[in-house]
């Protein structure tokens, strides 16, 4: 969580002020994951947040123990949101859901190859 709360600072930067604010844990939590998976999944959902928010927006990173063996990382932001019709589209590769003439880059595969690191 450290190195992405560094690596997303700039792009937080860039964007009109947004806040992003990392959770607090009691007590350190270890993850037995691929490390450079993690950091990726996570990059991805907070530049997400971070690119589609608006000016002055909040990102949040919340962190819970779902149990003794599971924590529960939940990004939430203050952007505009998805209509159901763009839901149903969210995984489809290449899809920018309409976002293509904005002025944001990006190619609609970062949550598509998310998904497929958790189910791998």
């Amino acid at each position: 969580m450290l190195d992405c709360q560094t690596m997303i600072e700039t792009a937080r930067r860039r964007n009109c002020g947004i806040t992003v604010s990392f959770c607090q844990l009691e007590k350190p939590c270890f993850v037995l994951a691929d490390r450079t998976r993690v950091k990726q999944i996570l990059i991805n959902l907070l530049s997400n947040a971070i690119k589609y928010n608006h000016a002055g927006g909040a990102v949040v990173v919340e962190c819970s123990a779902s149990s003794s063996e599971r924590i529960r990382i939940s990004v939430k932001d203050t952007g505009p949101g998805l209509s159901t019709d763009k839901l149903a589209q969210l995984f489809q590769p290449f899809n920018r859901l309409g976002q293509e003439a904005g002025g944001e880059e990006g190619t609609g595969i970062g949550l598509v190859m998310n998904q497929a690191t958790w189910l791998n």
